[in-house]
Protein backbone atom coordinates (compact mmCIF):
# COMPACT_ATOMS: atom_id res chain seq x y z
CA UNK A 1 0.00 0.00 0.00
CA UNK A 2 3.00 2.44 0.64
CA UNK A 3 3.22 2.42 -3.11
CA UNK A 4 -0.16 3.40 -3.80
CA UNK A 5 -0.89 7.13 -3.35
CA UNK A 6 -4.81 6.49 -4.34
CA UNK A 7 -7.59 3.97 -5.92
CA UNK A 8 -9.96 6.16 -8.06
CA UNK A 9 -13.03 4.18 -8.77
CA UNK A 10 -15.41 5.56 -11.25
CA UNK A 11 -19.06 4.97 -11.22
CA UNK A 12 -20.17 4.84 -14.50
CA UNK A 13 -23.75 6.02 -13.93
CA UNK A 14 -24.90 2.86 -12.34
CA UNK A 15 -27.88 2.02 -10.81
CA UNK A 16 -27.26 2.21 -7.11
CA UNK A 17 -24.74 5.48 -6.56
CA UNK A 18 -24.62 3.94 -2.57
CA UNK A 19 -21.88 1.53 -4.06
CA UNK A 20 -19.30 3.39 -4.98
CA UNK A 21 -19.60 6.11 -2.22
CA UNK A 22 -19.54 2.68 0.17
CA UNK A 23 -16.54 2.10 -0.76
CA UNK A 24 -14.73 5.11 -0.48
CA UNK A 25 -14.49 4.02 3.63
CA UNK A 26 -11.52 2.10 2.29
CA UNK A 27 -8.45 3.69 2.72
CA UNK A 28 -7.07 5.65 -0.37
CA UNK A 29 -10.39 4.92 -1.99
CA UNK A 30 -12.05 8.16 -3.95
CA UNK A 31 -15.38 7.43 -5.64
CA UNK A 32 -16.18 9.42 -8.94
CA UNK A 33 -19.57 8.84 -10.26
CA UNK A 34 -20.40 9.95 -13.84
CA UNK A 35 -23.77 12.24 -14.26
CA UNK A 36 -24.89 10.14 -17.43
CA UNK A 37 -23.54 6.57 -18.72
CA UNK A 38 -20.09 7.90 -20.43
CA UNK A 39 -18.35 4.14 -21.51
CA UNK A 40 -14.79 2.50 -20.89
CA UNK A 41 -12.74 5.36 -22.59
CA UNK A 42 -14.38 8.52 -21.78
CA UNK A 43 -14.31 6.97 -17.62
CA UNK A 44 -10.74 6.42 -18.02
CA UNK A 45 -9.92 9.80 -18.46
CA UNK A 46 -12.30 11.26 -15.88
CA UNK A 47 -10.32 9.32 -13.68
CA UNK A 48 -7.48 10.03 -15.18
CA UNK A 49 -8.28 14.43 -14.83
CA UNK A 50 -8.64 13.49 -10.83
CA UNK A 51 -5.69 11.26 -10.24
CA UNK A 52 -2.57 13.35 -8.47
CA UNK A 53 -0.03 10.21 -8.62
CA UNK A 54 2.48 10.41 -11.59
CA UNK A 55 1.92 6.62 -12.47
CA UNK A 56 -1.56 6.35 -13.59
CA UNK A 57 -2.46 2.19 -13.60
CA UNK A 58 -5.84 1.47 -15.32
CA UNK A 59 -7.80 -2.06 -14.25
CA UNK A 60 -10.87 -2.59 -15.56
CA UNK A 61 -13.95 -3.45 -13.24
CA UNK A 62 -13.70 -6.97 -14.29
CA UNK A 63 -9.81 -7.43 -13.29
CA UNK A 64 -8.42 -8.56 -9.91
CA UNK A 65 -4.85 -7.97 -8.91
CA UNK A 66 -2.52 -10.91 -7.80
CA UNK A 67 0.45 -10.69 -5.30
CA UNK A 68 3.37 -8.05 -6.02
CA UNK A 69 1.56 -7.07 -9.10
CA UNK A 70 2.56 -3.22 -8.59
CA UNK A 71 6.23 -3.37 -8.11
CA UNK A 72 7.59 -4.65 -11.81
CA UNK A 73 5.53 -2.29 -13.25
CA UNK A 74 6.81 0.41 -10.99
CA UNK A 75 10.34 -0.61 -12.26
CA UNK A 76 9.92 -0.30 -16.00
CA UNK A 77 8.18 3.30 -15.53
CA UNK A 78 11.17 4.04 -13.63
CA UNK A 79 13.74 2.60 -16.76
CA UNK A 80 11.88 5.08 -18.79
CA UNK A 81 9.17 7.54 -17.45
CA UNK A 82 7.70 7.71 -20.97
CA UNK A 83 7.14 4.24 -21.08
CA UNK A 84 3.75 2.61 -21.45
CA UNK A 85 3.49 -1.03 -19.83
CA UNK A 86 0.92 -3.34 -21.01
CA UNK A 87 0.54 -6.51 -18.79
CA UNK A 88 -0.39 -9.99 -19.77
CA UNK A 89 -3.68 -10.67 -18.16
CA UNK A 90 -3.99 -14.12 -17.03
CA UNK A 91 -7.27 -15.61 -16.71
CA UNK A 92 -9.62 -17.13 -13.79
CA UNK A 93 -11.96 -20.16 -15.35
CA UNK A 94 -15.57 -18.18 -15.14
CA UNK A 95 -17.38 -22.24 -14.39
CA UNK A 96 -14.38 -23.75 -12.18
CA UNK A 97 -12.79 -20.70 -10.84
CA UNK A 98 -9.06 -22.52 -11.80
CA UNK A 99 -6.31 -19.64 -12.74
CA UNK A 100 -4.41 -20.07 -16.30
CA UNK A 101 -1.44 -18.10 -16.76
CA UNK A 102 -1.09 -16.87 -19.98
CA UNK A 103 1.83 -17.41 -22.32
CA UNK A 104 4.67 -15.28 -21.71
CA UNK A 105 5.09 -14.63 -25.15
CA UNK A 106 2.04 -12.96 -25.66
CA UNK A 107 1.43 -9.43 -27.14
CA UNK A 108 -1.57 -8.24 -26.67
CA UNK A 109 -4.93 -9.54 -25.77
CA UNK A 110 -9.56 -8.92 -24.78
CA UNK A 111 -10.92 -8.92 -29.07
CA UNK A 112 -7.97 -10.82 -30.86
CA UNK A 113 -9.67 -11.63 -33.75
CA UNK A 114 -11.15 -7.85 -34.15
CA UNK A 115 -7.41 -7.25 -33.18
CA UNK A 116 -6.00 -9.68 -36.47
CA UNK A 117 -9.28 -8.37 -38.97
CA UNK A 118 -7.98 -4.52 -38.14
CA UNK A 119 -4.12 -4.78 -37.78
CA UNK A 120 -2.40 -8.06 -39.07
CA UNK A 121 -2.77 -7.65 -42.37
CA UNK A 122 -1.50 -10.99 -44.48
CA UNK A 123 -0.58 -12.39 -40.94
CA UNK A 124 -3.43 -12.89 -39.85
CA UNK A 125 -3.71 -16.57 -40.86
CA UNK A 126 -1.27 -17.79 -38.48
CA UNK A 127 -4.25 -16.48 -35.89
CA UNK A 128 -6.39 -18.15 -37.36
CA UNK A 129 -4.13 -21.33 -37.85
CA UNK A 130 -3.98 -21.40 -34.40
CA UNK A 131 -7.25 -20.15 -33.18
CA UNK A 132 -9.25 -22.04 -35.60
CA UNK A 133 -12.49 -22.02 -33.62
CA UNK A 134 -12.38 -18.16 -34.48
CA UNK A 135 -12.76 -18.57 -38.37
CA UNK A 136 -16.23 -18.28 -38.51
CA UNK A 137 -17.07 -16.32 -35.78
CA UNK A 138 -18.84 -12.91 -36.63
CA UNK A 139 -16.65 -9.74 -35.11
CA UNK A 140 -18.58 -7.02 -35.72
CA UNK A 141 -18.36 -4.24 -37.94
CA UNK A 142 -14.64 -3.14 -38.06
CA UNK A 143 -14.79 -0.46 -40.89
CA UNK A 144 -14.17 2.75 -38.78
CA UNK A 145 -11.20 1.36 -37.15
CA UNK A 146 -9.79 0.33 -40.65
CA UNK A 147 -10.67 4.23 -41.44
CA UNK A 148 -8.49 5.50 -38.36
CA UNK A 149 -5.54 3.58 -39.30
CA UNK A 150 -5.55 4.63 -42.66
CA UNK A 151 -5.96 8.04 -41.87
CA UNK A 152 -2.97 7.92 -38.70
CA UNK A 153 -0.88 6.08 -41.70
CA UNK A 154 -0.01 3.38 -39.46
CA UNK A 155 2.89 1.12 -40.36
CA UNK A 156 2.01 -2.95 -41.75
CA UNK A 157 2.14 -5.51 -39.01
CA UNK A 158 5.44 -6.86 -41.30
CA UNK A 159 7.07 -3.56 -40.11
CA UNK A 160 5.81 -4.32 -36.41
CA UNK A 161 7.52 -7.79 -36.57
CA UNK A 162 10.68 -6.46 -37.84
CA UNK A 163 10.68 -3.47 -35.54
CA UNK A 164 8.91 -3.90 -32.28
CA UNK A 165 8.83 -7.59 -32.15
CA UNK A 166 11.73 -8.60 -34.00
CA UNK A 167 12.53 -12.39 -31.34
CA UNK A 168 8.73 -13.41 -32.49
CA UNK A 169 9.24 -16.68 -34.11
CA UNK A 170 6.71 -16.68 -37.16
CA UNK A 171 5.53 -19.96 -37.77
CA UNK A 172 6.71 -21.03 -41.41
CA UNK A 173 4.02 -21.61 -44.20
CA UNK A 174 2.48 -25.67 -44.27
CA UNK A 175 0.07 -27.40 -46.63
CA UNK A 176 -2.19 -27.37 -43.26
CA UNK A 177 -5.86 -26.10 -43.88
CA UNK A 178 -8.32 -24.60 -40.93
CA UNK A 179 -12.07 -24.47 -41.26
CA UNK A 180 -15.15 -26.46 -40.62
CA UNK A 181 -15.13 -30.39 -40.96
CA UNK A 182 -18.51 -31.67 -41.88
CA UNK A 183 -20.85 -34.75 -42.80
CA UNK A 184 -24.07 -33.55 -44.17
CA UNK A 185 -25.75 -31.43 -41.47
CA UNK A 186 -23.25 -32.28 -38.50
CA UNK A 187 -19.87 -31.12 -37.70
CA UNK A 188 -16.70 -31.92 -35.79
CA UNK A 189 -16.11 -29.02 -32.64
CA UNK A 190 -13.32 -29.03 -30.30
CA UNK A 191 -14.13 -28.70 -26.67
CA UNK A 192 -11.56 -28.26 -23.90
CA UNK A 193 -12.60 -28.04 -20.33
CA UNK A 194 -10.59 -27.14 -17.40
CA UNK A 195 -7.80 -29.97 -16.40
CA UNK A 196 -7.74 -31.18 -19.82
CA UNK A 197 -4.22 -31.14 -22.02
CA UNK A 198 -5.92 -31.64 -25.42
CA UNK A 199 -9.14 -30.87 -26.71
CA UNK A 200 -11.93 -33.54 -27.41
CA UNK A 201 -13.77 -33.92 -30.48
CA UNK A 202 -17.51 -33.73 -30.38
CA UNK A 203 -19.98 -34.42 -33.83
CA UNK A 204 -22.62 -31.43 -33.04
CA UNK A 205 -25.38 -30.19 -35.25
CA UNK A 206 -23.82 -27.79 -37.93
CA UNK A 207 -26.60 -25.12 -36.98
CA UNK A 208 -25.30 -24.75 -33.32
CA UNK A 209 -22.07 -23.25 -35.03
CA UNK A 210 -22.09 -19.92 -34.96
CA UNK A 211 -21.33 -17.80 -37.80
CA UNK A 212 -20.23 -21.16 -40.10
CA UNK A 213 -20.52 -20.35 -43.70
CA UNK A 214 -19.97 -22.62 -46.81
CA UNK A 215 -17.05 -21.15 -47.88
CA UNK A 216 -15.17 -22.10 -44.28
CA UNK A 217 -16.43 -25.64 -44.58
CA UNK A 218 -13.69 -28.76 -45.22
CA UNK A 219 -15.77 -31.71 -46.40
Amino acid sequence: MHLIREIILVDDYSENPDDCRLLCKLPKVKCLRNDQREGLIRSRVRGAELAKAGVLTFLDSHCEVNKDWLPPLLKRVKEDPTRVVSPVIDIINLDTFAYIAASSDLRGGKNTKRTAEVWMDEYKNHYYAARPAAQGRPYGDIQKRLSLRRSLKCRPFKWYLENVYPELQIPVESLSKSGIIRQRQRCIESQKTGGQDAPTLNLVPCSSLKGVSEKSQVH
